[in-house]
């Protein structure tokens, strides 16, 4: 049988394919492709690298997911056009991120004049409303949506890079960005599940292209019931708690399963890949997020959370300028 090879990299980290299908022109084509981040498909071999083998058989299947590969004998009807394979691999390339200090947490971040603002809170919380108002009416450039890579360098976060789309929710929208409801074509049932994935350039948002060090991080809960915003440093159990199972949530697969067909069925269970020494690595980073880039919990209007989150970064730029 003939097998095909190709490499998926995403900031810094790849994984190997190797297949009965010719799965680089399918990744290359995917739209599921703008969920990783970074990602760049090559054909050929990245040494030194996990590996995904893939087999298309018609009638049995067979899954083995054993350190550093995965093999699935699967028909390929099953594989979403390799979407299913693309996501499959994703826990091998948090595996290789957190060996080097690395990891993907659900967040958005922008790079202001070089400086990255990072923006946390569960999903509805007014991310992307704020960091689309940061790029469009203050000048930053977008440098994750959704899923945002972080690292550390010393004592310092680093944004090293994430998913580019931009995931816009009619509700939101229709409250805070309502010259963006022509991306909205249908007649919603219900305005929080009626969902549009826009890429960056289709509403005026530039892209951060280089690594960028966190100065500011901020939980986000844009409430358009209140008249000003209120903010105060976001050091607590919640916090703590909230920011332990974001930036654990892919090593631990517990948002990552293999899911197949026009149904998407649930097909296998992705063990999870933690280690103790994992979780001293994500301590470090969560304590410098927290203390190091001041985390403060911010909610109210859009306008003023914009405002609040805008004044505030650019004190903390200036007082870091002037201390050294």
């Amino acid at each position: 049988m003939e097998q095909h090879t190709c490499s998926v990299l995403s900031c810094g980290v790849a994984v190997n394919f190797v297949s009965s299908v010719d799965l680089y022109p399918h990744f290359n084509n995917l739209a599921a492709g703008s969920y990783i981040p970074n990602i760049e498909v090559r054909e050929g071999w990245a040494e030194g690298r996990p590996v995904l083998l893939y087999t298309d058989t018609p009638k049995n299947t067979r899954f083995c997911f054993a350190g550093n590969q995965i093999e699935v004998e699967y028909p390929w009807a099953m594989m979403r056009a390799g979407e299913t394979l693309l996501y499959l691999s994703y826990p091998l390339m948090e595996l290789q991120r957190q060996e080097q200090s690395d990891l993907t947490a659900h967040a958005a971040c922008v790079s202001h004049n070089g400086e990255g603002i990072l923006l946390l809170g569960k999903e509805g919380s007014g991310k992307t409303s704020v960091a689309i108002d940061l790029c469009r009416k203050h000048g930053a450039r977008l440098v994750a949506n959704d899923l945002c890579v972080l690292g550390s360098r010393g004592s310092s976060v680093i944004a090293r890079g994430g998913t580019r789309f931009l995931f816009l929710r009619r509700e939101s929208i229709e409250r805070n960005l309502p010259d963006l409801l022509g991306f909205f074509t249908r007649t919603p049932t219900d305005p929080w599940l009626d969902k549009v994935k826009v890429a960056n350039d289709e509403i005026g948002v530039r892209c951060e292209e280089a690594e960028v060090k966190v100065r500011s991080a901020f939980m986000l809960h844009v409430d358009e019931t209140k008249t000003t915003a209120v903010s105060m440093p976001a050091d607590s159990l919640v916090t703590r708690l909230y920011l332990n199972e974001n930036f654990s949530r892919y090593i631990r697969s517990s948002c990552t399963v293999m899911l197949g067909g026009s149904d998407f069925e649930y097909l296998e269970y992705i063990p999870s890949l933690d280690r103790e020494a994992f979780f001293f690595m994500r301590r470090r980073l969560m304590t410098g997020v927290i203390r190091g880039c001041a985390l403060e919990y911010v909610s109210g209007p859009l306008g003023s959370v914009l405002e609040h989150v805008t004044t505030s970064h650019q004190e903390r730029v200036a007082l870091a300028r002037a201390t050294g």
